[in-house]
């Protein structure tokens, strides 16, 4: 009996660090979502220039490639095509 109520804890324990790390993953997904949200929305009040600037961005200082993406749509939401965006 007592190899089995180690047994239990041991399982109960694994359980346990199993379902943390499902809730934080879904915690760091919403901070993840919130900050793009954010971004979108402060890109949206930058100018074609400026977004155009953060896409053509490379090296050390550039933006990181999710931020380029949403720049990205947001050039195309304006009219924008590929041509337009890479050269």
């Amino acid at each position: 009996m007592e190899i089995l109520k180690k047994i239990f804890k041991i399982i109960f324990k694994i359980i346990k660090w199993i379902l943390n790390q499902i809730i934080e993953g879904g915690n760091n997904a919403e901070k993840r979502n919130n900050q793009k949200r954010e971004a979108r929305q402060d890109y949206k009040t930058m100018s074609d220039e400026q977004l155009l600037e953060i896409i053509r961005g490379d090296g050390f200082l550039a933006k990181s490639q999710w931020r380029k993406d949403i720049v990205y749509g947001i050039l195309k939401e304006r009219g924008f095509n590929d041509n337009d965006i890479n050269d």
